[in-house]
């Protein structure tokens, strides 16, 4: 069915009764695979044949889903990127050994597979060619709402054609409502509509884009020189955040209530350079009488689409930032006003900080994820009765609003651990060894903070930028107005005023992230002695007298509220005065890992280690040591790799798990630093990580999306769904550290 379709139509992932009958019958193997189907009929349609049939089994379920729905996969078309050369010039001319070359020719060429383009094709969404004579911000972020797009063709891909909008129902701190389905792609799918092609997926039941996967497919796009289509990426996120308020999960309706870590300002910056690079070349080869007029699909990304080598690319640059730069000031609403950003008072200093967390707009199972919530729920009411037997002696009859605010609080908080990334983890459980006690929402995380950082310093330096050109200009944005960070009207500010706002909004994070979460210490104070087993221990700890540091995650709570329950922590708000605390750990021990001695009196977890990536200290700043030592003694470095944790709980973001994009945004770090000890220990992990996952694939013949880091070559397990292969952000690590660090045989 295309064109227009009624919200009815498009419902199918909001329509829980459809969901549990068609769970139940047997027929799918994974809930997402039930979301993620097109409707040919309509969901009345649906829900009329499931309730003709009183014993749904899972041939008629399959016969009914057959008449009514169309597969998966079925609302994306495959689409070879133009800028995609199976033999690409210049590709990693510093990994020269045969066998190191060939896998990584054949990672490069796993790009086609994961490439799609929406059905059908949409507009392309031009970059602002008329900017306006002001700055206006975002709408209010407690209100996101669309914006109409306006296309005239251009660089990604994309075809002609209306692009549907999204229009938010569930205001910002709102319960569970959800988005209205108006702005999906047409046949009744889940699929938001995105303006560029490609789509680059991360593979098999992940069939649609993924916000902080991206940054790691940008990264090796653009080893494989294909720019086009990493600028093609960004857009498509530019595109989500201007459409819905804030860039979503991933490119589906379902997504909308929640985003994922904030690296769109680390994109920009990645593809802004990768143009001006491509820039000096083209002017280099036009001084040097090399220039020539640029055919399409010839020589990858150097090539511009209107001249000779490089010659658009500076044209592009400047378009991207005039197009970003009102966006990333969108993000860093969503993200710094309430529900997300909170003032927490710190005892320790008797000050009072402002600093963000994670918090999904939802308050029910979440739909791709929906029998593993119920099931969660269900588990966590029946620990709530076995506790209150345990006090009470008895089981008092409970109340159901009550026990409804508890359930909608734990729905919640499972949206934000996905919302985090790490779903799931002991990071975020008050108890490591029961999922039901997550709650993320009364964490600062060091990672997300770190991220937001970097982008109050990316929309500092790109304001600045554009006062450096011939006609220096505020970018266009819609013509609302609204109050900025901390109540400062950014409508009327210049570039100028706008570059020097954010550097002190930076400074402010970085001062509040020092007191806040920075921990130094003698040994490997607050550090794992366990975790690791021997093969963590391998790296040694530093102990003696050595100085040791890191970032931590901040606990929070209510203040007046010690030991609140999450129903209780949900009915206070976003408005309540929060206070930092100790971390509410359901014992004083941790839990030993499998065959483990002792385990640490404190957790080590990989995003400690996170903040080095965004610049939160300086070259030559003297933490650097310490935070290398840190690393060192933390039991994380594997034989495989960095683990994500030095806890075994069998949750998928902890210990024994290599997960690529943390691994590489650590090798990330400690390079940015330019101490030569961090370089060299960067090096020996990312060659770790390589020797690992090469292994894997010349044994299974696939990228994986997560390594055990006990063993080279060893695939990662645990989590809500079977491993998967493909794999997106992996082949985008990989590429980006072989060109980073080399990699030769050993």
């Amino acid at each position: 069915m295309h064109g227009a379709q009624s919200a009815q139509v498009r419902a199918v992932w909001h329509c829980e009764d459809v969901l549990a009958q068609l769970w139940a019958s047997g027929a799918f193997d994974d809930a997402k695979s039930i979301v993620d189907t097109v409707v040919l009929t309509d969901v009345g349609a649906v829900r009329r044949a499931l309730a003709a049939v009183s014993d749904l089994s899972a041939e008629e379920a399959r016969r009914l889903v057959s008449q009514h729905l169309a597969p998966a996969g079925t609302d994306l078309h495959s689409f070879t990127p133009p800028d995609f050369h199976p033999h690409p010039p210049s590709f990693l001319p510093h990994v020269t050994h045969p066998a190191t070359r060939l896998w990584a020719l054949a990672v490069h060429r796993l790009w086609p597979r994961l490439s799609f383009r929406t059905a059908p094709p949409p507009a392309t969404p031009a970059m602002p060619s008329h900017p306006s004579p002001t700055l206006p911000s975002a709408p209010s972020a407690q209100a996101p709402r669309g914006d109409p797009v306006h296309n005239s063709g251009g660089e990604g891909g994309g075809d002609s054609g209306p692009v549907p909008r999204m229009q938010q129902q569930e205001k910002r701190g709102g319960g569970g409502g959800g988005a209205a389905d108006s702005g999906v792609v047409v046949q009744g799918g889940s699929l938001l509509a995105l303006p560029h092609a490609p789509v680059i997926v991360p593979g098999e039941r992940f069939r649609e884009m993924y916000y902080w996967d991206s940054y790691w497919v940008i990264r090796g796009l653009l080893v494989s020189g294909m720019l086009d289509s990493a600028l093609a990426a960004v857009r498509n996120l530019l595109h989500l955040a201007r459409a819905h308020g804030h860039v979503p999960n991933g490119s589906r309706a379902y997504y909308l209530n929640r985003s994922q870590p904030p690296l769109l300002s680390h994109m920009v910056r990645a593809v802004h350079a990768a143009l001006l690079d491509a820039c000096a070349q083209g002017e280099q080869a036009k001084q040097g009488g090399q220039g020539r007029a640029a055919v399409a699909g010839e020589e990858g990304p150097a090539d511009a689409a209107d001249g000779p080598a490089g010659t658009g690319r500076g044209e592009q640059a400047e378009r991207l930032v005039r197009e970003a730069l009102p966006v990333l000031v969108r993000e860093h609403e969503f993200w710094t006003q309430a529900p997300h950003g909170i003032a927490v008072y710190h005892p320790p200093s008797a000050r009072t900080f402002h600093l963000s967390r994670y918090y999904a707009m939802w308050t029910r199972p979440r739909p791709e994820s929906f029998p593993q919530d119920t099931e969660t729920a269900a588990l966590a009411l029946q620990r709530s009765r076995h506790h209150l037997r345990h006090v009470h002696h008895s089981c008092p009859a409970a109340s159901p609003p009550a026990a409804l605010l508890e359930r909608a609080a734990l729905f919640r908080e499972l949206a934000t651990v996905a919302e985090s990334g790490w779903d799931f983890s002991s990071r975020w459980m008050r108890d490591p060894k029961d999922l039901t006690s997550s709650h993320p929402s009364s964490v600062l995380p060091a990672d997300l903070n770190a991220l937001l950082f970097h982008l109050e310093r990316t929309i500092a330096a790109l304001a600045h930028s554009l006062l450096s050109t011939p006609s220096p200009r505020p970018p266009a944005t819609p013509a609302a107005t609204a109050e900025g960070p901390e109540g400062v009207a950014i409508s009327d500010m210049s570039l100028a005023e706008l570059a020097a706002r954010f550097a002190e909004l930076a400074e402010r994070r970085r001062e509040a992230m020092d007191v806040m979460m920075w921990r130094e210490g003698v040994g490997a104070e607050g550090g794992g002695h366990g975790g690791g087993g021997e093969a963590g221990r391998e790296e040694g700890r530093g102990g003696g007298g050595v100085r040791e540091g890191r970032w931590r995650d901040v606990w929070v709570e209510p203040r007046g509220m010690g030991g609140a329950d999450g129903a209780a922590a949900a009915q206070c708000g976003s408005h309540c005065e929060w206070v930092a605390v100790q971390r509410p750990l359901a014992s004083s021990t941790c839990a030993s890992t499998e065959g483990s001695s002792p385990a640490p009196s404190e957790d080590v977890y990989a995003s400690d280690y996170f903040p080095l990536c965004c610049g939160l200290v300086p070259a030559g700043d003297p933490r650097i040591d310490l935070v290398v030592a840190s690393l060192q003694s933390s039991s994380l470095l594997l034989p495989a790799g960095v683990a994500t944790s030095t806890r075994f709980t069998g949750q998928q973001w902890d210990y024994p798990n290599v997960w690529p994009p943390l691994h590489h945004a650590i090798c990330d770090g400690l390079l940015l630093t330019a101490s030569p000890h961090a370089v060299s220990l960067a090096r020996q992990l990312a060659h770790r990580f390589l020797a690992s996952a090469r292994a894997a694939f010349e044994r299974t013949g696939a990228m994986h999306e997560k390594y055990d880091g006990r063993h080279r070559g060893a695939v990662g397990g645990g989590g809500e769904y079977n491993p998967q292969v493909g794999f997106g952000w992996t082949n985008g690590a990989v590429l980006s550290l072989l060109d980073l660090f080399g990699y030769e045989e050993p």
